[in-house]
């Protein structure tokens, strides 16, 4: 199955500085990527070019297939976009705005207010017949958002999509990505709002010296995970948890700790050797850590 999103050794430069160095990426379908790193690291830039809006300098880009610097526009088609700006016309009115993208997509009006009425009848704001100017900026925001889901697309790019939102539309957005995300769609979004990329997302990238690192939706490096088996400090339990992982297993704080590469094939093995051999467990678990504090980590190691 063609991925949602291919990236292939992928530079971009303006004038002499380079922002982006050799990034490859490869998302498959279904995939909600949070994309994380500090200001002025590249974020919207690699959205942007992914959606087209900038050449590579070098590299290869595939988004459903599409080479987006050809601007095909069975592509846009196939795109739900929020960037930071919102990309409506202040003097027109919501239904006017809304009307310019459905016709652009080809998505019947009739369809429209089908939408508008399953999932966004909970908003009076969103009046059709108001002035988008006379709209606060977290209900343009809402707007914006709207019109992204407008008709299910394949594939979302979102730049700080949440910024502006009170609880209840913070909420709702988690819903309509949800049922996007049921529907087969992918995803990625940008943000500095660490909750919403560790409860939404499905793969992490923290994006850092012109290069994407990838962490897991839980908030680990990607690769071998850590775990703890908490049991006695019997040094028998720690030989067995050697041999089956095949890595070090130390103890501390009441639990053996180890790294597994395959924990789906390895930890039945483990269990039922430990087991065996007389080992009373009294918990099996992956060590885990949020991602607000794996990015801390990260930079402080100085990637």
């Amino acid at each position: 199955m063609e991925n949602a999103v291919s990236i292939s050794h992928l530079i971009k430069r303006f004038g002499s500085h380079t922002v982006l160095e050799d990034i490859s990426l490869e998302l498959a379908p279904g995939t909600l990527f949070g994309l994380v790193g500090l200001n002025g690291v590249g974020k919207t830039t690699l959205i942007r070019l992914l959606l087209g809006l900038l050449k590579p300098d070098y590299g290869r880009i595939a988004v459903l297939g599409h080479d987006p610097w050809r601007h095909a526009t069975d592509f846009y088609k196939q795109c739900g976009v929020v960037l930071e700006n919102d990309g409506f016309w202040g003097n027109l009115t919501v239904a006017e705005n809304l009307k310019i993208f459905a016709n652009a997509k080809q998505i019947a009006w009739s369809a429209v207010r089908e939408y508008l009425d399953e999932c966004w009848s909970a908003f009076p704001f969103i009046t059709l017949g108001k002035k988008v100017k006379h709209l606060s900026r977290g209900q343009r925001m809402q707007c914006a958002l709207c019109r992204a889901f407008m008709g299910w697309p394949q594939v979302y790019f979102f730049d700080e999509p949440t910024i502006a939102l009170d609880v209840a539309a913070y909420e709702h957005f988690y819903g309509l990505m949800r049922k996007a995300h049921e529907r087969g769609g992918s995803a990625i979004i940008s943000s500095h709002q660490l909750e919403t990329i560790d409860t939404l997302c499905t793969k992490i990238g923290i994006l850092q010296n012109k290069v994407v690192t990838l962490v897991s939706g839980t908030g680990r490096q990607e690769g071998s995970a850590e775990w703890l088996v908490a049991a006695s400090d019997d040094l028998r339990w720690g030989r067995i948890i050697e041999r089956v992982t095949g890595s070090l297993a130390f103890f501390a704080d009441g639990a053996w700790h180890c790294t597994m590469d395959e924990p789906a094939r390895i930890v039945p093995e483990l269990i039922r050797r430990l087991v065996e051999a007389g080992c009373d467990l009294y918990e099996f678990r992956p060590k885990t850590q949020s991602l607000k504090d794996t990015v801390r980590v990260f930079y402080q190691r100085g990637n």
